[in-house]
């Protein structure tokens, strides 16, 4: 024989059986929620589309989108942190930049540099300021670079961003470093 509830019974059992389906509901829009967050947050600079992300082999060519890179295909180690010059070995090689898109998967930020446009009283300027930027930060998951290829004195990408700089700005750069590094697929990778 079924058992006959109460109207008060009747009642709590559909407030408990609201209540179940209003915590179900309010965890699905906030899981919907932060992903839709993650998609459209902006990052600090001009947004760049990733291009294949795949390994290549060492020494094989790697596709990216841009001149500096902010993705692409890259080779299975990364660039390690650290201010490099022309006269680094990593430069030397001519094959860097396979290793630092793996270092920008990685949430890395690069400074990309070209002293070549500048005289030499300005290039040291911008070559010091770089550094200090870089040590407020602990050069952690920080790269200066030479470039070369770039007409402006200072580019700083992260994974898919590109900030070009005419002189440096102090400000921009922190907050390009704070606002893009957690951006990358793999931002917890060493």
């Amino acid at each position: 024989m079924a058992k006959k509830y109460t109207n008060k019974e009747k009642h709590a059992k559909r407030d408990k059986t609201g209540l179940i389906a209003l915590s179900i509901l309010i965890g699905l829009l906030f899981i919907f929620g932060l992903l839709v967050w993650k998609e459209i947050r902006p990052g600090v600079g001009t947004k760049i589309s990733a291009v294949r992300e795949d390994h290549v082999n060492e020494g094989d060519p790697v596709d990216s989108p841009s001149d500096p890179p902010t993705s692409g295909s890259h080779y299975g180690r990364s660039m390690p942190a650290g201010f490099y010059t022309e006269n680094s070995p990593e430069y030397q090689s001519g094959d860097h930049d396979g290793y630092i898109i793996h270092s920008l998967e990685h949430g890395y930020i690069v400074f990309w540099y070209n002293c070549a446009v500048l005289d030499d009283q300005s290039c040291s300027d911008l070559l010091n300021r770089i550094k200090t930027t870089m040590d407020e930060f602990n050069q952690y998951k920080l790269i200066a670079f030479p470039r070369p290829s770039i007409t402006y004195p200072l580019v700083m990408t992260s994974w898919e961003h590109l900030q070009e700089f005419e002189s440096y700005d102090e400000t921009l750069a922190k907050k390009f470093i704070r606002v893009n590094r957690p951006l990358s697929p793999e931002p917890n990778a060493p």
